[in-house]
């Protein structure tokens, strides 16, 4: 899973869908692959009597944090992608004769001005959009190893306590 995740920080305009569709394959088959182990060597430390208690526990903490893992990621997300974007912005300004020369041949060939501001824009818009995205992937592929790191630390199976 950590791979896999590590696989889609380097996302570009021209990544295609099927190479996104083939890495989020292989960071979901990951991820089937630890929740069960994982699972089941925290009920493996309980009671008998304490299982139904720690398997209703399970279940929620598992909802509550993969909705405050996602909206964790949403926002850095957003923020990375305004701050992207402030960032590329100021880069540009209409007073840079390169860009102004760039804007007057795309607006010669889309027939206007406004037309190659906004084509513009939406190129800078869509490229802050990836990198804010890219930056969520770091993210979440630093919290998938830390994770990696702390199951070395899972104790093997116990005989069961009946008590």
């Amino acid at each position: 899973m950590t791979y896999g995740t590590w696989e889609l920080t380097p996302l570009d305009m021209e990544t295609s869908y099927t190479s996104i569709m083939g890495i989020y394959m292989l960071r979901s088959f990951g991820m089937a692959f630890i929740m069960m182990p994982i699972m089941t060597a925290g009920m493996n430390a309980l009671t008998m009597k304490m299982i139904p208690h720690g398997n209703a526990t399970q279940n929620t903490l598992r909802q509550v944090a993969g909705s405050i893992g996602t909206a964790i990621l949403v926002t850095v997300m957003t923020r990375q992608t305004t701050a992207h974007l402030a960032d590329d912005a100021n880069q540009f300004t209409t007073l840079d004769p390169t860009l102004s020369q760039h804007l007057g041949d795309l607006g010669q060939h889309l027939g206007s001005s406004q037309a190659a501001s906004l084509s513009w824009i939406s190129q800078l818009t869509k490229q802050a959009t990836i990198n804010g995205i890219t930056d969520a992937f770091w993210v979440a592929t630093v919290l998938s190893a830390l994770a990696l790191l702390l199951s070395f630390f899972l104790h093997g199976k116990k005989e069961p306590n009946l008590d």
